[in-house]
């Protein structure tokens, strides 16, 4: 062949290509080739499978942790969230010297009170039995009587009662808050008193705190027939004694209470109805000589020497119910607390899956005990009595504690923020500055701990601590920020992640980042950084006068912020990621690969099946996928109102954001912004498709109990005698499918109060329907925005190719025009089939263009 033959077949080839290209390229884009897009997306999803250890013939491998890294290199084991959760050791509290004298101070001042509400009680009391003008009963009489008599106690005993100590030997025995004062250690057992059980009573070491004395304590009690009746003190034998753990806030709080409760129950003391003396055979008259204290002719009660006497040992007898209810009640609470957390079940929105969810729980047992810092936003009139005066008055108030902490002291803490951290007490043992410190978990409440540390006040100067704050704010906004995206609170409750896999993964890569960032290469960085700008004279002089100086502050504080920034990418783009496979192969992934890469599973799941013809694990494509679910999505829809959404354009548009994810996750120059803002997107679409299921279920559980009841239905008509036939009966369904609503307890608990009480479930009712519609028009309207969208892109890809195809074309047109004239004017002789395959190309580039056109109007 002639070179100039060559030259024009090469040229005409290149034309053919780039017209093949842009067809293909066009097609991808069109309704009709879903499944080139969804083989591509299984070719990328089998390296998941692969990476969790699917074997080749489709076969279940052995389980694998989620997400192990790399043993080598002193590389961390991701701890398993469900394991059993070891019970912290105990500590006595470094001040415990000081609760005694904590007691003594909350006695003075709630006893004045006591005293005040005693006196109006009384008084009140007596008053309301004089109004009476009916000729007194004997009842009535030994009621007055009884009453002149505690005021008259009141007056010379109870009033003039302003120490433990005397309160104990007038009867009454505060052993209870006492105990924890004195006992560094304590033990949970069992009182009977006055025929009562009292369990659990917390005893101390020594008497009177241990309650032996009650065994042989006076008065003797009787029952009905007239039998004693012994008090017992009983320990388990396999009980031990236990450190005396309280805090100093935690013990002001205890006695606290006692007192306000002690105020409270002053009637039930004094004036139980049992102890009102009765005549003839409590008490009998005598005319000899009037009693002016009493007012009444000289009546003493019998076997006692004086009413003092008689009312000091009911008042003894009914205090000392009293310490042990409160004992009891603070110890049943305690056992509450501590009792393991039974966590809800997690709600997966999907369909019945092959395995059983399990919640993850993380361990607080776990969470390093971190230091408290001073708050640079403090100034120098906080400091007036000096760090004396602020330890001083730190439990004046136990109320004021937390906001104390937050005011005082912040924690380097900027990923766990599921966790909180609380300054309960401050106190100075052997010249230094102790801190006791509450963990708690805001998930749950009853999940916390105590630590004490020392605290440092000059560690930092206030230049440097508010670089450090600046920094610490900017590192926990990018945690906040990718919690947001998986619809996570401050909680992280990742329990609410419906889809098993994908919560666990996401525990064990925030795990895995948190174990990044505690490498010594990130830690000495991220030192430096603080300190070369909280070093910095002009840094230094912005934070002593930020008025005056707030321009150079904000450039400080946002140079700051941005290389935080820069320094938290790096090191969350750092490789160090390992699961299943990849440990033998160390292939690492990034934690933005490892979340991509997640989602990308719950979304498409696995993209073969077993030798049985099923999937092993089911995920979102799988039930979207299956023919039993069409007619429910189509009912649903149209129930709705919502028929134009097309879910199979939806759910490709949320494959290729997946996709886009995935392909984003390798690469660098990326911003976190950018990052996170996909992870949102990605997590969204996977979010609202599955919570379609979760609706459907709801508004049939919904649609059945709205039904009317068996005997409202309207009868049927006489002609037949038959029911109307349900023209639009409901599908059926297997046992599988009725598993697709998934039952809360608190709903069921809700259902039953229901029934007993029919005036709530009108109310219950509509705020059901309320809660529904709105989560329902959350769902509608990130389909609708996804579908359009999609539609969107659709449309500007679509406009491209087709003037793409419309160049090519032009371009093949001219090039065989081109061909035919130079072989013309300059005499060249070319065969036929060049010129048929420039013809071929011309014709094959103009049926794109108008191929393309037809796509864009919706023709084809």
């Amino acid at each position: 062949m002639k070179k100039k033959n060559k030259i024009l077949l090469l040229g005409t080839f290149s034309a053919l290509s780039i017209t093949s290209a842009s067809v293909v390229a066009a097609s991808l884009n069109s309704k009709e080739t879903k499944t080139v897009t969804n083989s591509f997306i299984e070719s990328a999803t089998f390296l998941h499978s692969e990476a969790n250890g699917a074997n080749d013939n489709g076969a279940t491998p052995a389980p694998a942790s989620p997400a192990t890294p790399a043993p080598a290199n002193g590389a961390t084991t991701v701890p398993d969230p469900n394991a059993p959760k070891p019970k912290p050791e105990p500590v006595l509290a470094v001040d415990f010297k000081d609760f005694e004298g904590e007691m003594n101070r909350v006695l003075k001042e709630e006893m004045k009170k006591i005293l005040d509400a005693a006196k109006v009680m009384i008084e009140t009391r007596i008053s309301e039995l004089s109004k009476d003008g009916v000729y007194p009963t004997e009842e009535k009489f030994a009621l007055t009587l009884y009453a002149k008599a505690v005021k008259d106690y009141y007056d010379t005993v109870f009033s003039k009662l302003t120490s433990y100590d005397e309160l104990y030997k007038a009867g009454f025995r505060m052993v209870f808050p006492k105990m924890y004062a004195k006992s560094e250690k304590y033990i949970l057992g069992t009182v009977k008193y006055n025929g009562q059980e009292f369990d659990p009573i917390g005893m101390g070491q020594a008497d009177p705190y241990d309650y032996k004395f009650l065994e042989k304590d006076t008065p003797e009690f009787k029952d009905k027939d007239g039998k004693p009746i012994k008090n017992e003190v009983k320990t388990d034998e396999k009980a031990k004694f236990e450190v005396n753990s309280t805090s100093k806030a935690e013990y002001v709080k205890l006695v606290t209470n006692y007192f306000q409760s002690f105020g409270k129950q002053l009637e039930g003391i004094f004036f139980e109805k049992t102890d009102s003396p009765v005549y003839g055979k409590d008490f009998k008259i005598s005319f000899d000589k009037i009693d002016k204290s009493i007012g009444l002719y000289n009546i003493k009660p019998e076997n006692y020497n004086d009413w003092n006497a008689y009312i000091s040992e009911k008042v003894k007898v009914r205090f000392t119910e009293f310490d042990l209810r409160e004992n009891e009640a603070y110890h049943q609470e305690q056992q509450q607390q501590n009792q393991p957390v039974i966590p809800p079940q997690p709600v997966d929105f999907l369909p019945d899956t092959t395995e059983k969810a399990k919640p993850v729980n993380p361990n607080i047992e776990n969470i390093p005990p971190l230091e408290p810092l001073l708050n640079p936003e403090l100034t120098s009139s906080d400091f007036n009595g000096g760090y004396e005066g602020v330890i001083g008055s730190w439990n004046s108030d136990p109320n004021l504690v937390a906001t104390k902490s937050k005011k005082w002291f912040w924690f380097q803490n900027p990923i766990n923020i599921r966790y909180e951290y609380t300054v309960t007490n401050l106190a100075i043992s052997e010249g230094k500055h102790i801190a006791t410190v509450e963990i708690s978990d805001k998930a749950n409440l009853n999940s916390k701990r105590f630590y004490n540390i020392i605290v440092n006040f000059k560690k930092y100067t206030q230049s440097q601590a508010k670089a450090r704050y600046t920094m610490y704010e900017t590192f926990r906004g990018i945690f906040k920020s990718i919690y947001d995206a998986f619809k996570l609170d401050e909680k992280i409750d990742y329990n609410t992640v419906p889809d098993q896999h994908l919560r666990l993964d996401l525990f064990n890569a925030v795990f895995l980042a948190i174990k990044s960032f505690e490498l010594k290469e990130f830690t000495d960085a991220y030192n430096k950084l603080a300190a070369t700008v909280g070093n910095a004279d002009r840094y230094r002089a912005a934070v002593a006068d930020p008025t005056r100086q707030k321009d150079e502050l904000d450039k400080y504080n946002n140079y700051l912020k941005e290389n935080t920034t820069a320094l938290i990418s790096r090191f969350l783009e750092a490789r160090g990621i390992r699961t299943g496979k990849e440990i033998a192969t160390d292939n690492p992934r990034t934690f933005w690969e490892f979340l991509s890469k997640s989602l990308e599973f719950a979304i498409n799941g696995e993209p073969f099946k077993l030798d049985s013809g099923e999937y092993r694990t089911l995920k979102l494509r799988q039930h979207l996928e299956d023919p039993i679910w069409k007619p429910k999505f189509k009912k649903f829809f149209e129930e709705v109102n919502a028929t134009d959404i097309d879910l199979s354009k939806t759910f490709l548009a949320l494959q290729k954001d997946a996709l886009n994810l995935r392909k984003m996750s390798t690469e660098f120059f990326v911003s976190l912004e950018d990052r996170i803002a996909k992870i949102k997107t990605v997590y969204d679409g996977f979010y609202n498709h599955a919570a379609i299921f979760k609706l459907i279920g709801e508004k049939e559980k919904n649609d059945s109990n709205n039904k009317p009841a068996e005997g409202d239905k309207p009868e049927a008509p006489a002609a037949n005698n038959k029911p109307a036939e349900n023209t639009n009966p409901a599908p059926t369904t297997t046992n599988n499918e009725a598993n697709n609503v998934v039952s809360n307890d608190k709903e069921a608990d809700k259902e039953k109060e229901n029934a007993a009480n029919p005036n709530n479930k009108p109310s219950d009712d509509k705020k059901k329907e309320s809660e529904f519609d709105t989560k329902l028009k959350s769902v509608l309207t990130e389909l609708r925005t996804r579908q359009a969208n999609l539609s969107k892109n659709d449309n500007s890809s679509n406009a491209f190719y087709a003037v793409f195809a419309l160049i090519t074309a032009i371009f093949g047109s001219i090039l065989a025009f081109a061909v035919l004239f130079t072989s013309k004017v300059r005499k060249i002789k070319i065969s036929k089939s060049i010129i048929a395959v420039a013809s071929v190309v011309s014709i094959i580039t103009l049926v794109a263009f108008i191929s393309i056109l037809l796509l864009m109007i919706g023709v084809i």
